[in-house]
């Protein structure tokens, strides 16, 4: 049972900090609002639901890999989180369309980083990154898009 509380305290903790850049820097929709964008561009709410949806994954990889000690695979999230820490920052309080784009490609390629690294360690783990993947690369075509569209 101690085992089990520590694990939900090791997620909400994990999970917490994952929706901290959103406590720090504002999400200015009035912005994002008047950018051009392309046809496929996303609601906003989208954007909420899928980064939410990541970040509960994203904390139960965590757990896992605590467990498993898996340091650099520790290393490697942090480094993402690092990056993916800073986006909202560049693209809501700088308003700096270049710095987004490559803030989400390099998010994408840490991802790439954690995916290959999992898949020489626990397959299911790298899986698991699978959505990660495909949202930062979609992410990067989008900002990549917006940037050359501004």
């Amino acid at each position: 049972m101690k085992k089990y509380l520590k694990n939900i305290a090791l997620f909400l903790l994990f999970l917490f900090l994952y929706f901290l850049p959103a406590l720090f820097f504002k999400t200015d929709k009035n912005y994002y609002n008047s950018l051009a964008k392309p046809f496929f561009a996303p609601k906003p709410i989208i954007f909420s639901f899928c980064w939410a949806i990541l970040y509960v994954i994203f904390s139960i990889i965590l757990v896992k890999i605590l467990k498993k000690e898996y340091r650099e695979g520790l290393v490697i999230m942090g480094i993402n989180y690092f990056i993916s820490f800073f986006f909202n920052f560049f693209f809501f309080v700088k308003q700096n369309l270049f710095l987004s784009f490559c803030d989400s490609f390099l998010c994408f390629c840490s991802g790439l980083l954690l995916f290959l690294y999992f898949m020489k360690k626990e397959r299911y783990l790298a899986f698991s990154v699978t959505p990660y993947l495909l949202w930062t690369a979609f992410a990067s075509v989008l900002m990549c898009s917006i940037y050359f569209l501004n």
